[in-house]
């Protein structure tokens, strides 16, 4: 019996993580129970992530499946490890930018890790949940939208997520889309409108930098995706999207045109300006950065130019090496080279059968990249995570196959 119980943890850890990636994609749903009695499901994401991962401590426990310092060797816990203790010598420490964005993304890593290496079959199930996890994160904008959704290009970023991030999640997701549409026949209707789904959500979510990470995502998935009908698909939805947004959105793409013009965007002259007051603070802080906080980072920035109001440095490299020095970009670098040397593996050693996902996972990794290069995934505890679950998959699967991930 006690030996059963065992049993019955992990399937169960497995269905409350799905229904918490679900719950964390939706937002916040609130239920009225009474007239003045309602319930919150969901909140903040660190809620659900930090009470499933105590579910996940006490089945390791009770399963006797311990880890020991194996996790060390691990690039993003010593990443996460270091920008924790980066909070002490920042001088207005910011504990929810670590708690609320890495913290979380982190112990989702381990628990995913651990229900593929624990579960039976390929794992392809939680890859599912990430898709519908886009979709809904999606849906969520017009669903909770006060204003005409087709007029007004702000309201993806008020209702749902930051209109940077928005397109940030899709595009990771948009190539592993197409692998599970090539593997798995018996959804394709599913990818196939989930993948009409992002493309509106490209649209609507008004992302220039998004837009431009979308072209040579397109063309690697073109070259990646050596089929005839997957192409002629793939070409019209790209058709669709662009008629639709020259057509039916023109106050969208009338913001793209100030990139040619760029002395006169507002959006871009303030991003140079707050390049420059970084490069000023990794000057005076190269080593050890000024630690990872927000506040911090605003308050250096403040004393450089008067009324200074970024979070962080608009580059993920930029932002890591400011809040954590030199240290913090090496252990950053040391996980982007796991990575590569992980698709690389993957890739030679996926099979027929998993080739598809090993140029998703490709698709996904290079989108993050691109995107990452004018913003931060940091910046957002959905971003965050997708990325963390993303490197969990890759990393098992080549473990699986024998690699040293």
């Amino acid at each position: 019996m006690q030996g059963t119980f065992k049993d019955r943890l992990i399937p169960l850890l497995s269905g409350l993580f799905v229904a918490s990636l679900i719950i964390i994609a939706w937002g916040k749903i609130q239920i009225e129970l009474a007239y003045h009695i309602s319930l919150s499901i969901g909140g903040k994401t660190k809620c659900l992530i930090f009470g499933l991962f105590a579910l996940y401590l006490i089945t390791r426990l009770l399963r006797r499946d311990f880890q020991g310092a194996r996790s060390l060797s691990d690039p993003l816990t010593v990443f996460t490890l270091f920008c924790t203790a980066s909070l002490l010598w920042a001088t207005r420490p910011d504990l929810v930018f670590l708690t609320d964005n890495l913290l979380p993304a982190l112990l989702g890593y381990y628990m995913l890790r651990y229900l593929l290496e624990k579960g039976r079959g390929d794992g392809i199930e939680y890859l599912r949940v990430l898709v519908l996890f886009v979709v809904l994160l999606i849906l969520r904008g017009p669903a909770d939208a006060t204003g005409n959704f087709l007029t007004d290009p702000t309201v993806m970023s008020t209702a749902s997520e930051h209109h940077t991030i928005t397109a940030m999640i899709i595009l990771a997701v948009m190539p592993v889309t197409f692998a599970l549409l090539v593997m798995d026949r018996s959804r394709q209707w599913w990818y196939r409108s989930a993948l009409v789904v992002m493309f509106l959500g490209m649209i609507l979510a008004n992302s220039r930098i998004g837009w431009f990470t979308l072209f040579p995502l397109l063309l690697f998935l073109l070259w990646a995706f050596p089929s005839r009908p997957l192409q002629l698909f793939c070409g019209g939805l790209f058709a669709f999207a662009v008629l639709a947004f020259l057509v039916m959105f023109p106050h969208l793409h009338g913001r793209f045109m100030t990139l040619f013009n760029i002395g006169h965007d507002n959006d871009f002259l303030l991003r140079i300006q707050c390049w420059q007051c970084t490069f000023q603070m990794i000057r005076d802080h190269l080593l050890l950065g000024v630690g990872f906080s927000v506040n911090t980072f605003m308050e250096h920035g403040e004393k450089i130019v008067p009324g200074f109001m970024y979070g962080h440095a608009h580059n993920l490299f930029l932002t890591v090496l400011v809040l954590t020095g030199l240290v913090g970009l090496a252990l950053l670098l040391w996980i982007m080279v796991k990575i590569a040397r992980g698709l690389i593996f993957f890739k030679r050693h996926a099979g027929e059968a998993f080739a598809p996902l090993a140029a998703g996972l490709g698709g996904s990794f290079l989108a993050l990249f691109l995107m990452n290069l004018p913003d931060v995934l940091l910046n957002s505890c959905r971003a965050t995570l997708v990325a963390s679950l993303l490197m969990a998959f890759l990393f098992h699967h080549c473990r699986e196959r024998g690699g040293a991930c």
